[in-house]
């Protein structure tokens, strides 16, 4: 393996910023595929108020009653480049309300008496119990988990971040101190 020396921005810009870059897109779906997964885990599929286990997503509070999520909140997260100079590259993993249908008619993604929630989501599903728009006195009802929360927590206090950082830098033979 060849050893390249960075001794100026313009090497850098030729050699470590294809790797940085590359790095970094992978390190993104990485990041987003553990956010879904805890998604999926913590508010389609977590629980019941009565304390009974796991159960599959159905939910007949979901969109028009039928039972089933549109999973389009689910679908919702991207990344958002805020900020890219040659030593500094910032983004953001947002959930996109727009990639969002709103019907009041069928109760999806808010209500006529509610408004529009879309918006909202992310922070009303963001819950260690019975949601909001759980209606906790039905039996239908669900516990959910804060999805978010628990992602932050994998990510930073378990170190998943670092180790999904280092594995990619590790990919160009490129180890951390």
């Amino acid at each position: 393996m060849a050893i390249i020396k960075i001794k100026n921005v313009g090497d850098f810009q030729r050699f470590g910023l294809p790797i940085v870059s590359t790095v970094l897109e992978e390190v993104q779906k990485k990041v987003r595929i553990i956010l879904l997964d805890n998604i999926t885990k913590y508010t389609y599929e977590f629980g019941r108020p009565d304390g009974s286990e796991m159960f599959d997503m159905l939910n007949i509070s979901y969109h028009d009653e039928t039972g089933k999520p549109t999973f389009e909140f689910y679908l919702s997260w991207e990344w958002q480049i805020l900020s890219s100079t040659t030593d500094r590259i910032v983004r953001e993993l947002f959930s996109n309300s727009d990639a969002m249908t709103f019907d009041p008619a069928t109760f999806l993604h808010g209500s006529e008496e509610t408004g529009d929630v879309r918006d909202k989501l992310p922070a009303i599903l963001n819950v260690d119990g019975v949601s909001a728009g759980d209606f906790s006195d039905r039996p239908h009802a669900k516990v959910r988990k804060p999805y978010w929360d628990i992602t932050i927590d994998e990510l930073f206090n378990q170190g998943r971040l670092k180790e999904i950082v280092d594995e990619e830098f590790a990919k160009f033979g490129i180890k951390p101190r």
